[in-house]
């Protein structure tokens, strides 16, 4: 192994360890909210700069999460 490639080596482990670290340190805001019961309001959320409130008594909002399609 050169040097070369024990430095893109060094540089991947170290991106790994920051990707860990950035997400096990990350607050837990979601997660703490725990889940929505049936009859419950949904809590309010941005996203992208779309804001729930915003088309609260307005409109209805349905939302959809398809796991592992990016």
């Amino acid at each position: 192994m050169d040097r070369k490639q024990w430095e893109r080596g060094r540089a991947a482990a170290a991106f790994i360890l920051f990707i860990f670290l950035a997400a096990w340190l990350a607050p837990g805001a979601v997660s703490a909210a725990g889940p929505v019961r049936v009859g419950e309001k949904a809590p309010q959320f941005e996203i992208q700069g779309f804001n729930s409130q915003e088309l609260m008594g307005k409109k209805n909002i349905l939302l959809v999460f398809y796991r592992g399609h990016f």
